[in-house]
């Protein structure tokens, strides 16, 4: 009956592994999945050398298959631990210095056990036999030299691997840790077998544990791999995906301390490794002060702007983060740069507001924006308003004289002039041609000092050079709300109003400001 499960178990061992080999065959395309490979090829090369070795006719055939078995078993130590190199997302130590350096004593044991001279080194192999089967004696009392030193390299590289993924498992999300409790599982039972042969814990037995122990293992990496997708999902390393995020990450604890930071974040603000620790109100950081503020009770976002020098828009969201309780541990403050969208609207929106020549409003947006300065003006009776009729004196024959050119550079000459007397809430506008607009927000007079101010500073204007040189004036017509009774108040109205009184001023001379009369 022992005859019978030594061999079933070594049968089910190579069955199970060569079926996961083909399995994983049909996936070598996915992360990972040619190292895995091979070592399921290992394991099922170990599992029908013994085979064959146990149902051998001879000690000798015995002996050569026994034999052949090393050619997986010393090498699946390397295997195993490169596959939990990938597996912990530390693909970088994966060197070909590395696999030459770890394969040097599998190579040598190579040597020991097949080259004639060296046999000495690796030991004895004594068979006995028990009914139809050859089974090896415990190595305890047979063993070489380096039978010894491939023993104790093997164990060296398993524990490796073992503390990888046991390192790993801590604090990854269930679902990877489970993945690496599979594989930790799956070797132990694979180095419990090893030991139980090896330094033969059951003194009498000579049956070998190890088919038994790979078919174990070889099932639990079968359920890891349709239980929890080992080769679908594959663990991230916090350096792979925290600290390659283009969005910069800030983690802070209860205290709104910070806990960490990703590189972007720190490309973003001022943050540096001196940071982890301070509390998130002590940086001076107009960016980490806003991103203060949004650290509440629920999930907050807002796009946020920094001037000069920064010049940075970014989108900004602060979630809380809570344990499976709902009690509160901190947040995580996620930094999108939207700099250069940020830009493109910005010039989008010049581009449907702003005239191109002389960086006034156009007409539509200029309109827009003083409806707007009317309602104002009639649901606040202390709120007044003054409009501005502004139109170059014979600019045509400026054109006709100097060229379009010329007369271009005389339409950007005083619009800046007169954005340099508004204040910011004022408004000023290019209606078309030679003729502009402007209204005055918020005033305590008529406009008539303003307007003046503009005409003198039109006149000042000079384009060209020496006797090239040519001047332009400018004739004003001007409506205050002050004059208007409310159903007066309408953006239409008062241009019309203003625009009387400028052709008043044409007809008066030119270059004079005029108020309107109703």
């Amino acid at each position: 009956m022992q005859n019978v499960v030594y061999i079933s178990s070594l049968a089910l061992a190579a069955l199970i592994s060569l079926a996961l080999s083909v399995f994983v065959w049909r996936r070598r395309a996915a992360p990972g999945a040619g190292t895995f490979l091979t070592l399921l090829a290992l394991l099922t090369w170990l599992s029908l050398t013994e085979l064959v070795s146990a149902l051998s006719a001879s000690t000798e055939a015995a002996g050569f298959w026994f034999a052949a078995r090393y050619l997986s078993l010393s090498f699946l130590p390397v295997v195993c631990f490169m596959f939990s190199l990938w597996f912990t997302g530390r693909q970088r130590w994966i060197t070909p210095l590395l696999y030459i350096l770890l394969c040097i004593v599998p190579l040598a044991t190579q040597l020991a056990i097949w080259i004639p001279g060296l046999q000495g080194l690796w030991g004895r192999m004594v068979f006995v036999r028990s009914g139809y089967i050859l089974l090896i004696a415990p190595a305890l009392s047979t063993a070489g030299p380096w039978f010894w030193v491939h023993t104790a390299y093997s164990y060296l590289v398993t524990a490796a691997y073992s503390v990888l993924l046991v390192i790993h498992s801590i604090g990854s999300f269930r679902i990877y840790r489970m993945q690496s409790l599979a594989m930790l599982g799956g070797l132990a039972v694979m180095l419990a077998a090893s030991l139980w042969y090896t330094f033969d814990l059951l003194p009498g037995t000579i049956v070998n544990p190890t088919p038994i122990g790979i078919a174990v293992s070889c099932s639990l990496f079968a359920w890891a791999m349709f239980r929890y997708r080992l080769l679908d999902m594959k663990p991230l390393a916090r350096d792979i995906v925290f600290d390659t995020m283009r969005d910069g990450v800030i983690v802070m604890d209860g205290e709104k301390h910070i806990v960490d930071f990703n590189p972007a974040a720190g490309r973003m603000t001022a943050l540096t490794p001196a940071a982890i620790g301070t509390s998130l109100a002590s940086r001076d950081d107009e960016l980490l002060r806003r991103v203060l503020t949004l650290c509440g009770e629920e999930t907050a976002k807002a796009d946020i702007e920094l001037a000069d020098p920064a010049n940075l828009s970014c989108e900004a969201t602060a979630s809380p983060v809570r344990d499976r309780k709902g009690s509160p541990l901190g947040w995580v403050a996620t930094l999108h740069d939207i700099t250069e969208r940020a830009r493109l609207f910005r010039q989008v929106e010049s581009l449907a507001t702003v005239d191109s020549l002389t960086g006034a409003l156009n007409r539509r947006c200029f309109l827009e924006r003083a409806e707007q300065e009317l309602y104002r003006c009639r649901r606040d009776h202390g709120y007044a308003i003054a409009v501005l009729m502004m139109d170059l004196d014979h600019f045509k024959a400026i054109n006709d004289a100097y060229g379009h050119a010329p007369g271009d550079r005389v339409l950007e000459a005083v619009s800046e002039k007169v954005r340099g007397l508004l204040r910011k809430t004022d408004l000023f506008g290019r209606l078309g041609g030679e003729e502009f607009a402007v209204l005055l927000s918020d005033v305590h007079d008529d406009g008539m000092p303003v307007a003046e101010r503009i005409r003198v500073a039109v006149e000042a204007i000079r384009i060209g050079q020496d006797d090239a040189s040519f001047g332009v004036t400018a004739s004003l017509g001007v409506v205050s709300s002050l004059q208007l009774d409310s159903a007066d108040f309408d953006i239409a109205r008062m241009l019309s109003l203003a625009d009387r009184a400028l052709y008043q001023a044409k007809e008066g001379g030119r270059n004079r400001v005029v108020m309107a009369t109703r």
